[in-house]
């Protein structure tokens, strides 16, 4: 143990009071590598990751182009996941389809992350007038239900991708802004906080410095989580025909297509429904995995 007096330079900056943030080098991957659930879904994150980025590449047809004398064929070594009413390959549509899904699990959840901790880290810093504003105005967004709202904001847009991701921000944005705007409230009370003010640290350095580093790993978790529920609302607004436009591949609108034909080509639902069900599933492990790493108590019950 360090028998040097404790500095007030030290408490500013929380070398002593515990919430630094800093944590032993490689500790969050270890805790995931004994965490199989959450390396489950690591790796088919990187599988369907993958995909993705070499969809160009490795699919064996083009994705949009209709084979009318091949229609709905079912799974055969030509047309691995079959095809569908056109005649299009359902693999190639399938990996192509993860290109959407990831983009509207990352860039919508990315953008409400840096909105969401923004507002949070004002509303919790500043407090008074400031805070009560910006409450308001998170809790008449949560007032709404989410699916409704971005069906509402994605039909006033008009029914595209990009605006669909839009909808998915705005409605992710006030979950980050609560939790964040909580943390900081109580981490305002904290010795280190209190003591950096002390010294006459500037309110930017404070929050930059002290109480960002120990509100990310909270923020980790809920965006890790929130990818699950934008790769599943993209999938929603695609199949009501809000999200991605024919020709382009998109799992829910794939879906959409196949529930009509379910009882003479079930592979056309099958697949693309699988195919949302086993990445949700994938992220939903990775962000327990996470969780629980980043969790001390969940951590050392573990």
């Amino acid at each position: 143990m360090n028998d040097r007096p404790l500095l007030l330079s030290d408490v500013a900056i929380g070398r002593e009071s515990g919430y630094s943030g800093a944590k032993p080098k490689w500790a969050l991957a270890r805790h995931l590598r004994r965490n199989p659930k959450a390396m489950i879904g690591a790796c088919v994150l990187l599988v369907v990751a993958m995909a993705a980025l070499t969809a160009p590449w490795i699919a064996p047809y083009d994705p949009a182009e209709p084979d009318f004398a091949d229609t709905m064929s079912p799974p055969t070594f030509q047309h691995l996941l079959g095809t569908d009413d056109l005649g299009r390959d359902q693999l190639s549509r399938i990996l192509f389809g993860a290109r959407v899904a990831l983009t509207a699990g990352l860039l919508p959840v990315g953008l409400a992350c840096v909105v969401g901790v923004s507002l949070g880290l004002i509303a919790g810093y500043a407090g008074g007038k400031i805070d009560k504003a910006i409450v308001a105005f998170l809790d008449a967004v949560l007032a709404f239900p989410d699916l409704v709202l971005i069906i509402a904001i994605t039909a006033a847009l008009g029914p595209n991708l990009r605006n669909a991701l839009i909808a998915i921000a705005f409605t992710s944005f006030p979950g980050f802004a609560r939790v964040v705007r909580a943390q900081v409230m109580s981490l305002n009370e904290q010795d280190f906080v209190i003591a950096a003010r002390a010294v006459g640290a500037r309110d930017y350095k404070i929050v930059g410095r002290h109480i960002l580093p120990n509100v990310v790993a909270p923020v980790i978790v809920i965006a890790s989580l929130a990818v699950g529920g934008a790769i599943l609302a993209e999938a929603a607004l695609s199949y009501l025909g809000l999200g991605v436009q024919p020709p382009q591949a998109s799992w829910g609108q794939m879906v959409n297509t196949g529930s009509s034909f379910l009882r003479i080509a079930p592979w056309m639902a099958i697949v693309p429904g699988m195919a949302i069900f086993i990445t949700v599933l994938a992220t939903n492990f990775l962000g327990d995995g996470l969780r629980d790493a980043l969790d001390p108590r969940l951590r050392n019950s573990g």
